[in-house]
């Protein structure tokens, strides 16, 4: 799950509650909350953080691969 920490659309206790409700049914989601983004993910700087963090949970999620690289 991820949210900007300025989201002014959706409150970030409600990406928290999604993440509570996922845990507990079983499931293991990622909560990324982006300073200085809202909405929308605009900085550059969080835009790469986003990929990254999304290759590597998809890759530790769906391909039981831990290590990073980078």
């Amino acid at each position: 799950v991820v949210h900007g920490a300025h989201d002014t659309n959706v409150p970030t206790v409600e990406a928290e509650q999604l993440v509570a409700a996922l845990r507990d049914h079983g499931a293991s989601p990622g909560l990324l909350v982006l300073e200085g983004d809202g909405h929308e993910i605009l900085s550059t700087s969080n835009r790469a953080l986003f990929v990254r963090e999304t290759v590597h949970w998809l890759t530790t999620h769906l391909l039981g691969i831990t290590e990073r690289s980078a």
